[in-house]
């Protein structure tokens, strides 16, 4: 446990990063102290706000992605807790050694201590911010948490690393996009040790032999090591070029390797997805639709959507690729490898795996609502939300499309 003493300094800290990063910086700076201690005083307290909120909603209240609704048995959620914060400790030693590296390419001054204070005390915005994760919806909270982390490290750079201040952004930027793959590794390498698929009649999920699936991981994290050099290269060749726009596009770029590195692909055009929602369901005409193309941070996804309905009843379908994240999502994140069974007062819920894909259903008990969720091995997600419609006809209405083309894209 930590003592009293010790938290108050902890607390102290959290609060002076947080709102006076200016006076905090050269404070931290001048601090004695190793690396070591600062795992211990520090940053091991703040890693597991993320990780016991992640276990909180996934094991206890449930968690949805990309409209799959699940929930971890405790077993599971456990040790995806230790794993998840043993796994955040390490990129954090990681990803300082990377900013030790990249010193003297910004004209810093590399210093393995100074990196690690950096990256430990910079981290503090995203680790406190993960106490969001015990409610899905409040993810957006999350993100602006990390945001404030990489102002934080902005900030920090050219204290500890002695970096000229014009050369900070540039700086900044790589350290970034090599932080998001080592974030990818660590995903990866979490893969090795996360719970497997569970069979029904599992009350809980084991831990069973995962052969396959590690040496699927293990060529994936071999790939990315190969990505991770050439993706070094590109970024020192444009950031010696002294162009912010160069540089952003090689680290934009970057990131779509390193997707590509773990199972992503070009997602399917969004007319592509359009043309297999049909013009009728169910009795039910097409009302609207709406298709697009998205692309952030080199990370590409495609959506089709339309609504239908008569009289008495609505059909919302909408079709997702996931494109670029689409390894991540369907062999790393470990979120589709869950069986649900629950029934409430007021609804039930159901996930199962029906060959190599994830079917999701809810309803209502009162009739108002029926969702029908599936998702493909290619990373795929056609999702139906009926309305005073029974599960049965939402569940034909997802049985009725022409998914052939869809299922043939790796």
């Amino acid at each position: 446990m930590i003592r009293n003493e010790d938290g108050k300094r902890l607390v102290a800290r959290v609060k002076q990063i947080l709102l006076s990063p200016r006076q905090a910086w050269p404070e931290i700076e001048r601090e004695p102290g190793t690396i070591g201690g600062i795992y211990r005083e520090y940053l091991v307290w703040l890693a597991l706000v993320p990780a016991i909120a992640g276990f909180v909603g996934a094991s206890i209240i449930g968690y949805q992605s990309l409209g799959f609704g699940g929930r971890l048995g405790l077993g599971a959620g456990l040790v995806q807790l230790l794993v998840g914060l043993v796994l955040t400790l390490v990129g954090a030693y990681v990803v300082s050694l990377v900013v030790d590296w990249l010193a003297p390419k910004f004209g810093g001054t590399p210093n393995r201590l100074a990196a690690f204070k950096l990256v430990a005390y910079a981290s503090t915005a995203a680790l406190v911010g993960g106490i969001f994760a015990i409610v899905p919806l409040l993810g957006l909270l999350s993100l602006l948490a990390a945001i404030y982390s990489i102002y934080l490290l902005h900030l920090g750079l050219p204290v500890l690393m002695k970096n000229p201040p014009d050369r900070t952004l540039l700086y900044t930027i790589t350290v970034v996009v090599c932080a998001v793959v080592v974030n990818l590794l660590v995903a990866a390498i979490a893969g090795w040790f996360l719970p497997g698929p569970a069979r029904p009649g599992q009350t809980d999920i084991s831990l069973e032999s995962r052969q396959d699936g590690a040496a699927l991981t293990a060529a994936k994290v071999e790939e990315l090591g190969r990505r991770i050099e050439e993706m070094g290269r590109r970024i020192e060749a444009a950031g010696r070029s002294g162009e912010v726009e160069q540089l952003a596009r090689a680290s934009r770029e970057a990131v779509g390797e390193m997707a590509r590195g773990t199972g992503g692909r070009k997602p399917l055009d969004a007319a592509q997805l359009k043309a297999v929602l049909p013009e009728s369901v169910g009795g039910m005409k097409r009302g609207g639709y709406e298709a697009e193309s998205r692309s952030m941070m080199g990370l590409n996804m495609s959506t089709a959507k339309a609504s239908y309905q008569d009289e008495t009843r609505s059909l919302r379908l909408e079709i997702i690729d996931t494109g670029s994240a689409a390894g991540l999502l369907s062999g790393i994140a470990g979120w589709a490898n869950v069986l649900v069974d629950r029934e409430t007062d007021t609804a039930t819920e159901k996930t199962w795996r029906s060959g190599d894909r994830v079917i999701n259903v809810r309803t209502e008990k009162d009739g108002s609502r029926a969702d029908y969720k599936l998702l493909l091995p290619n990373g795929i997600v056609i999702e139906a939300r009926g309305r005073h419609m029974s599960l049965e006809d939402v569940t034909a209405v997802v049985a009725g499309l022409d998914l052939r083309e869809l299922e043939a894209t790796e």
